[in-house]
């Protein structure tokens, strides 16, 4: 019993460092900044979503909340106070991008083939240069689709009238993605922000939650041997 305990110890334990593993995807960050502009974590700031994403909309609360874990203390959402009152406004969206592209693969068999024309008589015997070739057995199409999600602010000064912050957080699809991942990707977009200069990077990071059925079957794929 207490050996049937341990292999299932085992097997729950590698699981866990498997997720653990597989947790990490890969992220971008874009920025541009006006340079020399002072941002003031005591100014006045609305956080709304550009006109009809409804979906940042919903996300607002969580990236104030994220905000002010940068240490601003004077935020707001759309009509809590004048527009007028406020130093800066962001806009925020977030965005789904599917693309497709086709790809192709062919298969084939390799066949020897004897070229008589480079044949030679050496001591009263013939040599005959042999060659491989490959015969086609098929053709194959197919279309593929590509994700990606995008987490974007436009940071304006109200009354410079004019943008003085862009900030653009995007992931790539890929195994286990949840539909919560844009939680995960608005706090590593702001968590990332340099008020002092625009950049452009990949990186790896973890994700909080995934898709645990495709963890299993990504395990079991992996555990296959033939």
């Amino acid at each position: 019993m207490q050996r049937v305990v341990s292999m299932l110890s085992s097997v729950v334990f590698g699981v866990f460092l498997l997720g653990c593993a597989s947790n990490l995807i890969e992220m971008k960050y874009t920025s541009s900044i006006q340079q020399g502009y002072g941002f003031t974590i005591n100014a006045p700031v609305i956080i709304t979503a550009h006109k009809g994403d409804l979906l940042a909309a919903s996300y607002i609360p969580f990236i104030k909340q994220t905000l002010e874990m940068r240490g601003f203390n004077s935020l707001y959402t759309q009509g809590q106070i004048p527009e007028k009152s406020a130093r800066n406004i962001i806009y925020v969206s977030l965005v789904k991008v599917m693309r497709s592209y086709p790809s192709s693969s062919v298969q084939y068999i390799p066949s020897k083939m004897i070229d008589r024309s480079a044949c030679f008589n050496y001591d009263g015997m013939y040599y005959c240069r042999e060659q491989t070739y490959p015969i086609i057995t098929g053709y194959t199409t197919s279309l593929n689709l590509f994700t990606e999600y995008h987490f974007i602010m436009d940071w304006y000064d109200n009354y410079m009238k004019k943008r003085i912050l862009y900030v653009d957080g995007s992931i790539q699809d890929g195994a286990c993605i949840y539909e919560g991942i844009y939680q995960d990707l608005i706090q590593h977009t702001i968590s990332r922000i340099d008020f002092s200069r625009g950049e452009s990077y990949s990186y790896s990071a973890p994700l909080s939650y995934y898709n645990f059925n495709c963890l299993i079957s990504r395990t079991k794929m992996l555990g296959t041997k033939k």
